[in-house]
């Protein structure tokens, strides 16, 4: 913003070219497959859609640039085992550490992933210079990384410090983090054992059956069986679907069956390290059939990267699920050969599709205590005077546009909002004391007790407080392992303050997740 200004819809140019980069990558690798031209649109939409099915997915977020990174990764690995000449292996080795260094900037533990994975692929599927490339890739990486930490004014142990080991505390601590990994396939597998999950895969694979043995086999010439089949085939796909509609609506298919691919990823996987096991005992017969699969376990890291964050759920981790779709598609063409198992997997994939499609469509991003409108329902066209141009949801210009006026009526002043800085942008006022955000599971004690301390001593004149404690007793049960975290003690300094008649309460409100927002004034 500082290159370009304050506009509100300058600031959405790069949303719309992650989007660009997100779509271009999935139909590059796409087009790396047999299928046909009807069955490969419907992969695309398929992996689209499940890929940004987690709710707060935005293409303004960190998010989608860690998967873009990723998905470019496997693009250059797909041509990587189709070229001999060494240095165009040393230029691709080299644009792929270019990729993962930035990741690792973007995202840690999603970046750490796929630079181990992919310097694993490099080594297994580099034809010439192996060594060499693998070096390249390496430099490369660490040279970026340097050449970002030193742009931020930050030395490397600051860095370290912070992100690595800081950061790791509101999630449970580094040991707690380093466990979900092994937890995701075991919460997976209870996921799937209780009712609702089972009758949705039931109901998938009814859908998926009647149209391959009943609806798709019809043929004219074999009249008047085929038209009693495809018509009881009709009335079992409309009957199932019938049955969906309500998971198709809420995105519970994508949640179902994505699931079942995270139990897939680890069979594959599994039987992959067992393959290169024997291979490298050198058991005879046992080589990989296609070197290139070894890039699945790229999006099997990601995945289980993603696990530190999601306490071990598979829960928002589509992305990575995504990606391990279209890696099997391309990287498994066998099965797919096969018109019975080709048409199950795209009735499967067109359901995903079509849930992921509508569900954004009803709920195009959501977090915690925030839930958007439908998409083009209630939002409005505002002039913000420091902004310009925006497009905003009408209730929540309402209530933060009032925040506003009172907060500004005395002219300049100092604001905190607390968890999360929103007010403060949208107000034009910058964070107090530099403080950015306190949610639960990213600020550890020692941002918490700095800001006590700071605001037992000189408190701004304002303080936006949302109090969720429904939300907080949740991070301390997954994240914490039900101990009291910090914030805890923060929203009792901030409650005994009003009680107290030093802070008074100015506005209150409640959003529909039931958390209160308090406008206090301080003096």
């Amino acid at each position: 913003m500082s290159l370009v200004g304050k506009g509100w819809i300058v600031s959405k140019i790069p949303a719309v070219i992650h989007l660009v980069a997100f779509t271009t990558g999935i139909a590059l690798i796409t087009a790396k497959s047999k299928l046909a031209a009807i069955p490969r649109a419907i992969v695309i939409a398929c992996v689209f859609f499940v890929g940004i099915h987690f709710e707060a997915y935005r293409f303004d977020d960190y998010h989608v640039m860690a998967d873009v990174l990723a998905l470019f990764s496997i693009v250059l690995l797909l041509r990587l085992d189709k070229i001999e000449s060494a240095n165009s292996n040393l230029k691709l080795a080299a644009l792929l550490g270019f990729l993962s260094g930035l990741a690792i900037m973007t995202r840690l533990t999603d970046g750490v992933a796929l630079c181990l994975s992919t310097a694993l692929a490099i080594a297994c599927l580099a034809k010439t210079r192996r060594v060499a490339c693998l070096i390249a890739f390496s430099c490369v990486a660490c040279v970026v990384v340097f050449a970002v930490v030193s742009l931020t004014g930050d030395c490397l142990r600051d860095y370290a410090t912070s992100t690595i080991l800081h950061a790791a505390g509101p999630k449970g601590g580094l040991a707690s983090v380093l466990t979900r990994p092994w937890l995701l396939l075991w919460n997976t597998l209870v996921f799937l054992a209780a009712r609702p999950q089972l009758m949705t895969v039931l109901y998938c694979g009814a859908a998926a059956a009647s149209w391959t043995w009943l609806i798709a086999p019809f043929s004219p010439a074999e009249r008047p069986r085929s038209t009693i089949k495809a018509t009881v085939g009709l009335g079992l796909l409309a009957g199932a679907t019938v049955m969906l509609w309500p998971a198709i609506q809420n995105g519970d298919v994508i949640v179902t069956l994505s699931a079942l691919w995270v139990i897939a990823a680890y069979g594959i996987v599994f039987f992959l390290v067992y393959r290169m096991a024997l291979e490298a005992l050198r058991v005879r017969g046992t080589s990989i059939a296609n070197p290139q699969r070894i890039i699945l376990f790229l999006p099997f890291a990601l995945l289980l990267a993603g696990s530190m964050s999601s306490a071990g759920y598979h829960f928002g981790l589509y992305a990575p699920i995504a990606f391990l779709i279209l890696v099997v598609v391309v990287l498994f063409p066998a099965p797919f050969e096969k018109r019975s198992l080709r048409s199950c997997f795209l009735v499967i994939a067109a359901l995903m599709a079509v849930s992921g499609a509508y569900s954004k469509t009803i709920n195009p991003a959501s977090w915690h205590s925030y839930r958007s409108f439908p998409m083009f329902a209630h939002r409005i066209v505002v002039q913000h005077p420091t902004y310009g141009t925006m497009i905003i949801d009408d209730s929540l210009h309402d209530f933060v546009g009032g925040i506003c006026s009172v907060v500004k009526s005395g002219g300049r002043t100092e604001l905190l909002s607390i968890p999360f800085s929103y007010a403060n942008y949208y107000c034009d006022i910058p964070p107090w004391q530099g403080f950015v955000q306190t949610f639960f599971d990213l600020s550890g004690r020692e941002v918490i007790d700095d800001m006590m301390t700071k605001l037992q001593n000189s408190p701004p004149k304002w303080v936006l407080y949302q109090r969720q404690l429904e939300n907080l007793a949740m991070h301390e049960k997954v994240f914490n392992n039900g101990r009291r975290l910090p914030q805890r003690d923060l929203d009792e300094f901030i409650v005994a303050n009003v009680v107290a008649g030093r802070w008074k309460l100015v506005m209150r409100g409640q959003d529909k997740a039931g958390s209160d927002w308090l406008l206090l004034k301080t003096d």
